[in-house]
């Protein structure tokens, strides 16, 4: 999405990638408290986002208000591998069986993830602040060519909503991060 001025994390990580989205906000005051904002938004933060999330779960899902959205990627299988002032990197794998674990990154999740060849679909996402913009990223990679066939569809899918789902998880960072004090 055009020239970015600063090397992201992210692109250690998850160097090569099948599709990506990307969106970006204005933060025009300059805040380091931006990418803490966006590791502890929760879903009161972002109300479309849950909502449509809700909704996808028929209600069998509960995300209280009061969760951290990042908790529910966590809990799921992905992990922060990175996190500074200026980005936050998480990251996971799509398994095509429910039945199996996250893959263990090791001692340094960055090159464990990065070096990870199981069977199923790499996601990478971040959160990167620079010069009054947030910018996130979601990256994907399947592993093989079952994963691919599985994960396409899905893709396609949910690429309609997704940028709904960025721009209200974004405007939530926005918000959240100008409530708290400068530091």
């Amino acid at each position: 999405m055009g020239y970015w001025p600063q090397a992201m994390v992210l692109d250690h990580a998850m160097p090569v990638w099948w599709r990506h989205e990307v969106h970006t906000i204005d933060l025009p005051n300059p805040r380091r408290s931006v990418i803490q904002a966006a590791h502890d938004l929760t879903w009161g933060e972002a109300p479309f986002f849950h909502g449509l999330l809700t909704v996808m779960g028929l209600g069998l899902r509960r995300l209280p208000g009061d969760a951290r959205v990042l908790a529910m990627f966590e809990s799921g299988g992905y992990t922060i591998i990175h996190q500074s002032d200026d980005e936050l990197v998480a990251a996971g794998l799509l398994r095509l069986s429910a039945h199996q674990s996250p893959p263990d990154l090791g001692a340094d999740p960055l090159a464990g993830f990065r070096d990870l060849v199981d069977p199923g679909v790499k996601v990478g996402l971040n959160f990167l602040y620079c010069d009054g913009r947030l910018r996130t990223e979601t990256r994907v990679q399947p592993t093989t060519r079952a994963a691919s066939r599985w994960f396409r569809p899905y893709w396609w899918g949910v690429r309609a909503g997704g940028g709904l789902i960025r721009r209200s998880w974004l405007n939530g960072v926005r918000q959240r991060s100008e409530r708290l004090p400068e530091s």
